[in-house]
């Protein structure tokens, strides 16, 4: 094959690229959202979604994402207006899951260390409440710390999180 032919076939492989990407860009990406723990039950999220004409179908990777069919903008929907859903891409919701299950874990392993040395209800000696320190350092827009945060409160464990972005532009208001 000659030099020619093979530039050719490599800027037509190019072509068909830019063409995918470009395809992919213009194609409708689902809403995904997360119902809040700490607001209403599921239940109730779902009935003010159906009164309002949308569907909600559980998203098949995590229990708590919802695809919402049949809306154009979030603004309008009870749901987000009261704060019990929030729009975040499954990927950022299945980061923020594994966040949420090690600070499970390590609000465990501190109740029980207090609990050995015997203070109960994992206090410190001066008699305020240990706090777990969550530290999300990829966090613009704050979506999975919000997440991690609601979370938190919903399973009454005393946290902090601190939310830093390496990039300024991300994070600029």
């Amino acid at each position: 094959m000659n030099e020619q032919n093979k530039s050719f076939e490599q800027n037509m492989l190019r072509l068909e690229q830019t063409r995918q990407m470009l395809q992919a860009v213009l194609t409708e990406r689902p809403l995904i959202v997360h119902h809040n723990q700490s607001g209403v039950d599921g239940k109730t999220v779902q009935a003010s979604l159906t009164a309002q004409k949308v569907e909600a179908q559980p998203h098949p990777y995590h229990g708590d994402a919802w695809i919402l069919q049949g809306v154009d903008r979030l603004d309008v929907l009870e749901s987000f207006v009261k704060g019990w859903i929030q729009p975040q891409d499954i990927s950022s919701q299945l980061t923020s899951s594994l966040a949420v299950q090690a600070m499970k874990t390590r609000w465990q392993q501190v109740c029980q260390a207090q609990q050995e040395d015997g203070q109960p209800n994992a206090r410190q000696e001066d008699g305020k409440q240990q706090t777990l320190r969550i530290l999300d350092v990829c966090a613009a827009p704050g979506g999975k710390s919000l997440y991690i945060a609601d979370a938190a409160k919903a399973l009454s464990i005393p946290a902090t999180v601190v939310s830093r972005d390496l990039t300024e532009d991300k994070t600029a208001m």
